[in-house]
């Protein structure tokens, strides 16, 4: 991506958009949660063909309509997410905090054998961010 499109996606996300580093009930794992990070860009409906041109650009993710006739560009995954955080967080102006907690728990969940301590600022750092 050019400077300019890293810029234009995180002026997205600024505005239209949001960071999460979700936590999902999972019985089979160690610590009963698996989390999830995803970066969500909300557009009317009427603009989807933008978010599909932005997914293609991004080279990740997924779009998608809602029944409430808005479109999201979801893109999910530890790698994919602290990919795109890390190329457009020098432009983002006012979910900083947001991308630069989501950044420090990828880099912990990324380890894979991560402690419960571990575990446990993962999951204050999910707090902190929504």
């Amino acid at each position: 991506m050019t400077t300019f499109q890293k810029a234009y996606i995180a002026g997205l996300i600024d505005g239209d958009g949001s960071t999460m580093l979700q936590l999902k009930p999972n019985i089979k794992l160690k610590y009963l949660f698996r989390p999830k990070a995803v970066i969500v860009i909300y557009q009317d409906a009427k603009h989807t063909e933008v978010l599909i041109q932005l997914q293609k650009l991004i080279g990740a993710g997924y779009v998608y309509e809602r029944n409430d006739r808005m479109a999201e560009l979801r893109i999910e995954g530890l790698s994919q997410v602290s990919k795109l955080l890390t190329a457009i967080q020098p432009f983002i102006l006012f979910k900083c905090q947001q991308v630069s907690l989501a950044l420090k728990a990828l880099i912990v969940l990324k380890t894979k054998k991560y402690s419960i301590l571990d575990f446990l600022v993962v999951c204050q750092l999910a707090d902190e961010i929504s």
